[in-house]
């Protein structure tokens, strides 16, 4: 697949389109995050690193939700047909700082983070450095409420991103897409 960004090529081109990334915290997620706070982190409001998970979805116009789960706080998880995403988690000791924290500022410092890997060329290296996600949240423990935002930032281009064509992996004949090829008929 070949992109540019701008108008040169339109005719021939196509408007690539982007879905939000919706999330989907599990009970098992909350579980692991109040069990952290009480015997780990207890009054730290420092970033926990954390991972996510979605798959690719074969349903038009329909995103596959960003799954967090108790695993999401062991780093080391791999996800089976899965794509991982990496991300922190910022636990705040009171409704109140939840309330008043700045989540403009802390959105535009991931979605920067995500542009400087996009533009120095490391998100070509690692792709995975183009997906990120924070998660904002205050925990009741003893009421077990959580209250919680979720950011996955993206970059929004000033003009559209074209797609300038593409070609089947099956028709390439490296043994990359066939390999790739291969996993997806295997994952369908």
């Amino acid at each position: 697949l070949r992109a540019s960004c701008g108008r040169e090529g339109a005719s021939m081109a196509s408007v690539l389109r982007f879905l939000e990334l919706p999330s989907a915290p599990d009970v098992s997620f909350w579980a692991r995050l109040a069990e952290l706070k009480l015997n780990e982190y207890k009054l730290s409001e420092a970033p926990i690193p954390a991972v996510g998970h979605y798959r690719a979805n074969v349903h038009d116009g329909l995103a596959s939700p960003l799954t967090l789960t108790a695993a999401s706080f062991d780093l080391a998880t791999e996800y089976d047909n899965q794509v991982k995403v990496e991300g922190q988690v910022v636990l705040l000791n009171t409704l109140e700082s939840m309330k008043t924290f700045d989540r403009k500022r802390a959105a535009a410092a991931e979605a920067h983070k995500v542009a400087g890997d996009a533009l120095s060329g490391r998100g070509e290296e690692d792709p995975a450095r183009l997906n990120r996600f924070l998660v904002l949240c205050f925990a009741d423990l003893k009421q077990y409420t959580f209250y919680y935002w979720v950011c996955v930032p993206a970059i929004k281009t000033p003009e559209p991103v074209l797609s300038l064509g593409a070609a089947p992996l099956s028709s390439g004949g490296s043994a990359a897409a066939d390999g790739i090829c291969k996993a997806c008929h295997a994952f369908s």
